[in-house]
């Protein structure tokens, strides 16, 4: 059984915008209180870490990399497939009636995208037989209560195969 623990906590504005409303995104760990982020000893919670990340978007890379850093997790980069450069092989795959029916409008580039880099990454899971793994996409606000989750999976219900943190 494979099973994998995703995070999709949306902290940062479509691309090419650089706030939310009247909320202001910054990429940078030093404006997180101590008690949100606090620096660790290296935590080896036994499970791959992967953050899905566009080449382009250094900014968030490095915003997640200081919070796993801080908070102790090793890690691996992985590049996002870049709805910009879809292929029409890449696109096929969408189905334009069921996102009209099921979300009222087509699905941008970006979403197909991201969506292929989830796939990705569930196909690598399955090809090298890895038994769990968690997931973040690269605008997540990771608190210490993640590492404590990690630690703690053995407490989870015995047949969870997914759990999406999403806020």
């Amino acid at each position: 059984m494979v099973m994998i623990l995703m995070c999709c906590f949306l902290i940062s504005p479509p691309v090419g915008e650089d706030s939310l409303g009247d909320v202001k995104v910054d990429y940078t760990c030093a404006n997180f209180t101590d008690q949100l982020l606090k620096s660790m000893d290296m935590v080896d919670v036994q499970i791959p870490i992967w953050i899905i990340n566009l080449k382009r978007d250094v900014a968030r890379r490095d915003f997640m990399v200081e919070q796993l850093e801080r908070l102790g997790l090793a890690y691996e980069l992985i590049e996002a497939v870049d709805g910009s450069t879809l292929t029409d092989e890449d696109m096929s795959i969408t189905s334009p009636e069921l996102s009209e029916q099921r979300i009222y409008r087509q699905l941008t580039r970006g979403e197909i995208g991201c969506a292929l880099s989830h796939i990705r990454l569930w196909e690598r899971i399955v090809r090298e037989d890895i038994p769990e793994a968690l997931i973040f996409e690269d605008d997540v606000l990771i608190g210490r209560n993640m590492v404590d989750i990690l630690l703690n999976r053995e407490k989870l219900p015995q047949d969870w195969e997914h759990i999406n943190f999403t806020a």
